[in-house]
């Protein structure tokens, strides 16, 4: 999990964290049925950030925990482990490529707009 937002982040001491980044976090069924679960809107990345938005809208706080390990295999939702990619089309390479604009966007016009 990350607290990139926070400046006083360190990784020997529990915090309460903007996000749980990458959503390598850990919550109950309870929690995700009252904030709805991940948007489906989001194609590869954001949903993390937006979960994290609603729970902590709830009145619940994201806490960075040292002492839980979370792995987190880094591209392997996003095909990059593949020996092979050419089973993956242009569109979704297109996709793939603008997907984290896109997804801050869509993230900052749900939430953020109209603040």
């Amino acid at each position: 999990m990350s607290c990139s937002l926070s400046t006083t982040f360190s990784p020997s001491m529990e915090e309460t964290c903007f996000t749980a980044f990458r959503y390598s976090g850990i919550t109950t069924k309870n929690i995700l049925d009252k904030v709805g679960w991940f948007e489906e809107d989001y194609f590869l990345d954001g949903e993390d950030i937006d979960l994290s938005w609603k729970i902590k809208n709830l009145g619940y706080k994201i806490v960075y925990y040292p002492e839980v390990s979370i792995v987190h295999i880094k591209g392997a939702t996003k095909g990059k482990n593949r020996k092979s990619k050419k089973y993956i089309s242009f569109n979704d390479k297109l996709k793939y490529r603008l997907s984290g604009v896109d997804s801050m966007e869509m993230f900052y016009r749900k939430r953020l707009w109209d603040r």
